[in-house]
């Protein structure tokens, strides 16, 4: 009797999973735009992205998706405007001593919904650019729903999703002139098709998302 190569099955399984891994799908919306701002004035006056904050379970990918962030920004960047990547931001917060008064702002600006115009006007002075992208990851959710279906009796569909809210201030009138939503979704209601379970995936599609809605360009 041939036995069964252990490798070539085991070779052959995660074939046959990478091949029924569900697709992450990304649905980026504008939903605000003010009268005074356009992405030329954006590439005009530049951009500089500050550190991403994150919601509970997604600490770890800040920095992944920050860097995600910085590439698709970098691939026209440095062809067609100026702009800072979010580590020197963080930088020159640090040597500028404002990195307190950046944690009060946003928390201030999340109760308030206010920005503090006189810390903007000192980020500008410090950092250089206009406007400032600022992201919010929203927490990896995984959750399941099962109906009835007439012809395969009880089904339930699987689905994870990672979303990001991203706001740019305008340094010199100390409001929020853009503002986005970009979700990463994966959902299957068959046994048979995996689901990623690393938000690492999901954040490279939602910078992704953002940088094609915040430039217009993809690479």
């Amino acid at each position: 009797m041939i036995k069964p190569d252990r490798r070539f099955t085991a070779v052959a399984i995660a074939l046959f999973l990478t091949g029924c891994m569900a697709t992450i799908q990304n649905a980026t919306e504008v939903s605000y735009t003010s009268p005074d701002y356009s992405s030329e004035q954006l590439k005009e006056d530049g951009l500089a992205i500050l550190p991403i904050t994150a919601g509970s379970g997604l600490e770890g990918y800040r920095r992944p998706f920050g860097n995600w962030i910085n590439h698709y920004v970098d691939s026209v960047g440095n062809r067609e405007f100026k702009y800072s990547d979010w580590q020197t931001t963080m930088s020159e917060l640090n040597d500028a001593g404002l990195s307190d008064d950046y944690n009060e702002a946003i928390s201030s600006y999340r109760q308030t919904s206010v920005l503090d115009q006189s810390f903007l006007s000192e980020l500008q002075s410090e950092v250089g650019p206009r406007f400032y992208l600022y992201i919010q990851l929203g927490n990896f959710e995984q959750t399941s729903n099962t109906e009835y279906n007439i012809f395969s009796g009880l089904e339930t569909t699987r689905t994870n999703e990672v979303n990001a809210y991203a706001q740019i201030w305008d340094a010199q009138t100390g409001d929020v002139v853009w503002e986005a939503l970009s979700e990463a979704t994966a959902s299957s209601n068959s046994d048979f098709v995996a689901l990623s379970d690393n938000p690492g995936e999901y954040s490279r599609i939602l910078a992704e998302g953002l940088a094609i809605e915040l430039l217009g360009t993809q690479e």
